[in-house]
């Protein structure tokens, strides 16, 4: 653990010194989205769902109410929950939660701009 942590620190300290930022920046977005791909793509393999449409080009939204079984049977079960759905559209999701998931001290939240968010909107577009 030490090493690791020595090793950490030394690139931290060379990354700060030569100024590497102004190379990384650029790809920054980028290999977060990366990042975060590879995360997904590691969970769907391990997880063998069946119902997912991870790997379509066309998106099958009846598949999700699979996936929500699955997770709600599998994971949440009575447990209580802080349900939070951004973009609520015409309610299919946050309507098969409430009715699916019956812990009273669960709370559910839906949020909904109804034109849509910009699309520089979110993290990935801020300037530290």
């Amino acid at each position: 653990m030490q090493t690791k942590l020595f090793f950490i620190r030394k690139f931290k300290s060379i990354f700060t010194k030569l100024r590497l930022h102004v190379i990384v920046e650029p790809f920054s977005n980028a290999m977060l989205h990366l990042a975060y791909m590879s995360k997904l793509s590691k969970w769907v393999r391990k997880q063998k769902i069946e119902f997912n449409d991870f790997y379509s080009s066309k998106w099958d939204y009846q598949k999700r109410f699979g996936l929500y079984t699955y997770l709600n049977d599998n994971y949440i079960k009575n447990n209580a929950i802080t349900y939070l759905e951004f973009g609520v559209a015409h309610g299919s999701s946050f309507l098969w939660w409430l009715k699916h998931h019956s812990n009273p001290a669960s709370d559910f939240n839906g949020f909904d701009t109804f034109t849509g968010l910009p699309e520089d909107w979110g993290p990935f577009k801020r300037e530290i």
